[in-house]
């Protein structure tokens, strides 16, 4: 199954060692976008090797600003926002597919699992970290 209503969008930068196994979490989706501000490494040609994601390159204008131009080349309203080392895992996806799109009010927030140098961490108040990652981009938008 493809989805096709929600449009995953990336800002990056130089991710060469994190970016394919983003977009390989990222198969399920019609289109991925790809906005990379300034990559000097092998992270464009990575993702120009993936039949679903869509690049474009431009500048940085701070991260709620960047994520917002960014969304607004998706091809659909409804905006999946990743960050370049994160991976979606299947049962996210699971949720994503029945997720009812009429409802533009709602945000979907996910419940995140943070890693360093290769340790989940569960400390700290990092082990119930959620974070608001799906929205309609007509009727929201990141702050500054």
């Amino acid at each position: 199954m493809l989805l096709e209503n929600i449009t995953p969008v990336i800002i990056s930068k130089n991710s060469e060692n994190t970016i394919k196994q983003c977009l390989e979490s990222l198969k399920g989706f019609k289109n991925v976008l790809v906005y990379d501000n300034g990559s000097t490494d092998a992270t464009i040609s990575i993702c120009r090797s993936f039949d679903n994601v869509i690049v474009i390159e431009g500048d940085f204008f701070g991260f709620g600003p960047t994520k917002n131009y960014a969304a607004e080349k998706a091809p659909t309203d409804w905006v999946f926002s990743l960050d370049s080392d994160e991976e979606l895992h299947q049962s996210a996806f699971d949720e994503l597919s029945s997720w009812d799109i009429k409802d533009t009010q709602t945000v979907g927030q996910i419940l995140r699992e943070n890693w360093f140098c290769g340790k989940k961490i569960t400390t700290n108040g990092w082990g119930n970290d959620s974070i608001i990652r799906l929205y309609n981009k007509k009727i929201h938008r990141f702050t500054d």
